[in-house]
């Protein structure tokens, strides 16, 4: 059975994520496994509003604890080769270092 809709566009995230730093970097596939994927002209938005970060370390090796909230709010498109983030991190540790008004 194929996946979901909604399954399939998450799982090409990181193909666009990858062209937009391909076409920004075009050296960085001689250097990296970074490549240009062929992707239909995808056009994502995330707004995230994060409390807890032990899943960050257990499942993506990530160094961080949150002391407050975390938010994000992004748009990625493929056609305009743009990824736009805003991230609020008020009090977080990351690696051992204690970050405020991130």
């Amino acid at each position: 059975m194929p996946p979901s809709p909604a399954i399939s566009t998450i799982l090409r995230w990181p193909k666009s994520i990858e062209n937009i730093i391909a076409n920004k970097l075009p050296s960085i596939t001689k250097l990296s496994s970074i490549r240009f994927h062929a992707v239909k002209n995808n056009n994502y938005t995330l707004k995230a509003v994060i409390t807890k970060s032990d899943w960050a370390r257990a499942l993506l090796g990530i160094p961080v604890e949150l002391h407050d909230t975390l938010t994000i709010n992004s748009q990625l498109s493929d056609r305009g080769k743009t990824l736009n983030a805003d991230i609020f991190a008020p009090n977080i540790t990351y690696d051992n270092r204690h970050l405020k008004k991130m």
